[in-house]
């Protein structure tokens, strides 16, 4: 039963319930499917005793890896990020508006599908991998001489609106394989709760948060890692002023990595291999399809192995 609050229309309530009560049902089947993810864990068990299975932060210099200029730059934007929403035509939170709003939000991002406009962002993007990332997991999951991860990196705008757009989920649901690590980067500041994404901290552990880098830390530099194959994550309506965008990918130690699984299969990866020299350093791209998200719209299909291309045109 619907209480009418005071000044609220009835229909208001009722939608707002209705809502509720599809969350809540969406939060059921994610639950559902992490407990059955527990039973196929001898990869995720490695990362568990690695520590990796935890969320936790690795701060990053947001000079050396300007993901935001460089995302600016691919898209030929010129005003702050954070008002990216300002610059769709006939831009509207409204729930009403939401498909038309996703159609200029998809024109505003399409540089990011073309190679060429793109190919700054990728190389900075895989200077963080094979800098950072794969260095940080190599510490701590022994005998890690190769790295795989998304060929490119998904690009979140989180624009104002009525609407969530990310329903609670586990990335196991989408046949992500054992043995997989989320990253997530945002890019813009200020970053309100209801704009950020919301996960739990361990499998299980069931404390739903905002991601949300200290204020005193420089926008750009908080890396957040989390094991979102198995742990519950979601975003709510943002009802800031502010869009945030951020960049999210997925890592997985060649230790561990799984050739058949289905997006190894879509050549979803590319991969970086531990030198002489004792860097790592990318030695193949994968394809990007839509698999890497907005605005990539290529199905998944035969892969270029070569080190110096991008991805198939």
């Amino acid at each position: 039963m619907f209480m009418v609050l005071l000044g609220v229309p009835a229909l208001s309530i009722m939608s707002a319930g209705k809502k509720a009560l599809k969350f809540e049902d969406q939060l059921a089947i994610a639950r559902h499917q992490r407990s059955m993810l527990a039973n196929d864990a001898t990869a995720d068990e490695i990362l568990i005793n690695a520590g990796l299975t935890t969320e936790h932060i690795i701060a990053i210099d947001n000079r050396q890896y300007a993901f935001a200029a460089a995302l600016c730059t691919t898209l030929n934007f010129h005003g702050e990020l954070h008002q990216l929403h300002m610059s769709l035509a006939d831009f509207s939170p409204s729930a009403s508006r939401h498909t038309h709003v996703m159609h200029q939000k998809k024109k505003t991002l399409a540089p990011l599908a073309n190679p060429d406009r793109a190919e700054g962002l990728l190389m900075l993007y895989d200077a963080l991998v094979c800098e950072v990332i794969a260095p940080h997991i190599a510490a701590k999951v022994h005998g890690t001489t190769s790295m795989y991860y998304a060929a490119f990196p998904t690009i979140r705008v989180q624009h104002p609106s009525e609407l969530s757009t990310i329903r609670p989920h586990v990335d196991g649901m989408y046949a992500l394989q054992p043995g997989s690590i989320n990253f997530w980067l945002p890019l813009t500041a200020p970053l309100d709760s209801s704009a950020s994404l919301h996960v739990e901290s361990a499998p299980e552990r069931e404390d739903f948060h905002p991601l949300l880098p200290d204020v005193t830390a420089p926008v750009g530099s908080t890396l957040f890692c989390f094991h979102g194959r198995r742990c519950v994550h979601y975003t709510v309506p943002n009802t800031s002023e502010h869009t945030r965008v951020s960049l999210d990918f997925r890592a997985v130690p060649g230790t561990l990595f799984d050739h058949e699984n289905r997006l190894s299969r879509a050549q979803y990866y590319s991969m970086a291999t531990l030198a002489p020299s004792g860097v790592f350093e990318k030695c193949s791209m994968g394809a990007v399809t839509y698999l890497h998200g907005l605005p990539h719209e290529r199905r998944p299909g035969r892969r270029r192995t070569a080190s110096n291309t991008l991805w198939p045109v």
